[in-house]
């Protein structure tokens, strides 16, 4: 043996491309990425939840919350544009979670124009923003009072892809593009 060589004990060596590390650690780290800023999610006031802003928007004014849902509707007015939300619970990347789980809905006011064809009816939108109060309107044939929420960071998340597999117990595995 050579002077300062060190001999390494034989056995079964374990793969270790650096490129597999690398990916496996995005994989980790980005599947529960937040879409929003640290400084906004810092700022979010735990005790405004939906629920809670939905009975009694005014006393939440001036909170910021981080709340998202399905597009109903996307208006524009002279001085903002207006997007109504069905509210459905945010995922650990805050997306939100599309079922049938709801509290009600709410407004986001967003100053400037957005398009409609772009914030369109069932399009997902997590937002964080300002409580700004409620907002009376009917909808059907009752009133209905809308928290609103002046953004101050707003998503508009694409389109949901379907896994590359799928998996059915008993029925075994089947593969699609």
């Amino acid at each position: 043996m050579k002077p300062g060589r060190v001999c390494k004990p034989v056995g079964p060596r374990r793969a270790s491309h650096p490129f597999a590390r690398l990916v496996v650690v995005l994989l980790l780290a980005g599947g529960c990425a937040s879409a929003f800023s640290k400084e906004i999610r810092h700022q979010v006031d735990p005790a405004a939840a939906f629920k809670a802003v939905l009975q009694n928007p005014d006393s939440f004014k001036g909170k910021t919350v981080l709340w998202g849902g399905e597009i109903i509707e996307t208006r524009n007015t002279p001085d903002a544009a207006w997007i109504e939300l069905l509210q459905h619970p945010l995922s650990g990347d805050d997306r939100p979670i599309r079922g049938p789980v709801s509290e009600g809905r709410f407004l986001i006011r967003h100053e400037g124009f957005l398009d409609p064809a772009v914030y369109g009816r069932g399009r997902e939108v997590t937002v964080a923003g300002e409580v700004r109060g409620g907002l009376v309107r009917p909808l059907d044939e009752i009133e209905y009072r809308y928290p609103i929420v002046a953004d101050k960071e707003l998503v508009l998340w694409g389109p949901r892809r379907e896994p590359a597999f799928h998996f059915g117990l008993g029925l075994g595995a089947t593969f699609s593009k």
